[in-house]
């Protein structure tokens, strides 16, 4: 068969496939932008992924929250062994710094609000998980009379 002999769509049939086409990019676009708007939300991907969220938060508060400082109290008799190996040292001029600050208090406050978010996220959760089941247990609860029913 050659071109010549193929039947030409009339201008109906182009209008009508334009339309379904049009409609079609329509919703696709209208798809789009609704994905679009969720890939920006960190929130949704906090929804998505809370435990790696809540571990992530973990983490981060470990490694940015400086260790306590460690304090011993020592017998006068471990003091002697120190002093005669050698291993004891005293400087009247050493001075203690205070602490300067830095990601620590920042790191603190991060996490507090992280884990009072995973926290609220899960009690939505165990909410929603607990609202089914007392509406399974309970179908009166959402009961309202219909029309046909008259008050008592």
């Amino acid at each position: 068969m050659t071109d010549s002999n193929k039947p030409k769509p009339d201008a109906d049939a182009i209008r009508r496939r334009m339309v379904r086409v049009r409609r079609k990019l329509d919703r696709h676009v209208d798809e789009l932008v609704e994905s679009s708007k969720t890939l920006g939300d960190w929130r949704e991907y906090v929804k998505a992924q809370p435990v790696a969220f809540a571990g992530l938060a973990a983490l981060a508060g470990y490694l940015l929250v400086p260790s306590r400082p460690m304090y011993s109290e020592v017998d006068p008799a471990s003091l002697k062994r120190m002093a005669r190996k050698g291993n004891l040292v005293v400087a009247s001029d050493a001075k203690v710094k205070p602490h300067a600050g830095g990601p620590g208090p920042i790191a603190v406050l991060v996490t507090g609000a992280l884990v009072r978010m995973a926290a609220t996220w899960l009690g939505g959760q165990f909410g929603k998980v607990m609202g089914d089941a007392t509406a399974a247990t309970n179908p009166t609860e959402n009961y309202s009379p219909s029309e046909t029913e008259t008050p008592v």
